[in-house]
């Protein structure tokens, strides 16, 4: 936080690179002082499925995968067999 020296009363909130500029500039630091404040900010996340800012949204997320190397989209037929280890007939 940092205020201009003539209007103490009012803080602003700065950038690291402003932050640096008005601390280290002579010409800035004889006109405003800042300090630096740890700040705690509260968080929460949205368990699966849930969004908005209450969690009150029910949204699924849908995906949708298309193997295109090898063509699984083309079907197998007898080109792969089946397997014990793999099932290409699904």
């Amino acid at each position: 936080m940092c205020h201009i020296n003539s209007a103490p009363d009012q803080k602003y909130r700065v950038t690291n690179e402003s932050f640096a500029y008005l601390t280290t500039l002579p010409f800035y630091a004889k006109r405003a002082t800042c300090k630096m404040e740890e700040v705690e900010n509260y968080a929460c996340l949205c368990p699966a499925g849930f969004t908005g800012v209450y969690c009150q949204y029910q949204d699924y997320t849908k995906c949708y995968v298309n193997i295109t190397q090898p063509a699984l989209y083309k079907g197998c037929k007898d080109e792969y067999p089946d397997s014990e280890d793999y099932l290409y007939s699904i």
